[in-house]
Parts: structure tokens; C-alpha cells; sequence
């Protein structure tokens, strides 16, 4: 701690930092790269993935306890990749595991991941999406939503 900051003023300039755009972004960024590694992964080490609903149940019955953790990060990986829908993960796990264990599986995944989306919408904001899509982008969709509305 250095010498010339109480505690309260050297909690406050590391809550600065930590919760700072950069550092919210690597965050980001980090946790993206993770789950990204971890569900490669899990693929190459576990094999290709059946698509046939019985070959996949007898395949996620092959791997014991770690399906259901894939699943979850594979439903999260979902929620902030807008090109995944999460419809298929939610019927899958139905399919799986049975109406209600599935949704208890997935439902506080779920949950999880669109409070993380809605915590980074706040606390980055609209300059970020500003900074990422441009302004003109920005204003048609402004545009787009005020005529659907």
C-alpha cells in the first residue's frame, strides 16, 4: 500500500481499476478464450459429437458427470454468441437428461449468463457499442427500433 493513501482512498483507486472499460474487456476477452479452449478441448479429447439422438444419448452416457458441466458451458459460450441459438442447447438438454433435470441445468446457467450480459451492457454502455459498430450503424439501429416501436 503506498504510504500517502488511507485505506478507503487505496480501495477506491483499485475498484477504478478493476471495474475500468480495458479491464472489463480482458476480462471478457479471457473468459471468451477459455471457454473456447476448454469446449475445443472437450472435442478433440472426447471425439466427434453424434447427431443422431440415440447415438448421442449412448455418447453422453460414454462420458459420465463432465456432459452435463459441457452443456452448461456450452449454453453460456451461447448466451454471448448471438449466432448460437439457445433454443437447440435447451432442447437438447430436455432430450438428454428429461424435462425437469434439463431445466434445472440449464435454467440457472441461463441465468447466470444474462446477468454477466446485462452487468457488461451497463457498466460499458453505448460509447463502447459506439466505439465497436460505428455511429452510423448505431443510428440506423436507433432508427430501426424507434419505427418497430
Amino acid at each position: 500500500m503506498d504510504k500517502g493513501l488511507s485505506t478507503g482512498e487505496y480501495i477506491k483507486r483499485w475498484y477504478r481499476i478493476v471495474l475500468s472499460k480495458i479491464f472489463t474487456i480482458a476480462f471478457l476477452k479471457f473468459v471468451l478464450l477459455i471457454g473456447v479452449i476448454l469446449l475445443s478441448g472437450a472435442i478433440i479429447f472426447y471425439g466427434k459429437i453424434p447427431l443422431d439422438p440415440k447415438e448421442l444419448r449412448l455418447w453422453v452416457g460414454d462420458k459420465g458427470g463432465v456432459a452435463p458441466f459441457l452443456l452448461v458451458l456450452i449454453n453460456n459460450i451461447a448466451i454471448f454468441n448471438p449466432f448460437i441459438p439457445n433454443q437447440i442447447i435447451h432442447i437438447t438438454a430436455g432430450a438428454l437428461y428429461g424435462p425437469l433435470v434439463g431445466f434445472l441445468m440449464i435454467y440457472p446457467s441461463s441465468i447466470l449468463g444474462w446477468s454477466l450480459n446485462y452487468f457488461l451492457g451497463r457498466k460499458l454502455g453505448r460509447g463502447f457499442v459506439e466505439e465497436m459498430i460505428g455511429k452510423d450503424t448505431l443510428a440506423k439501429l436507433d432508427d430501426n427500433v424507434r419505427k418497430a416501436t
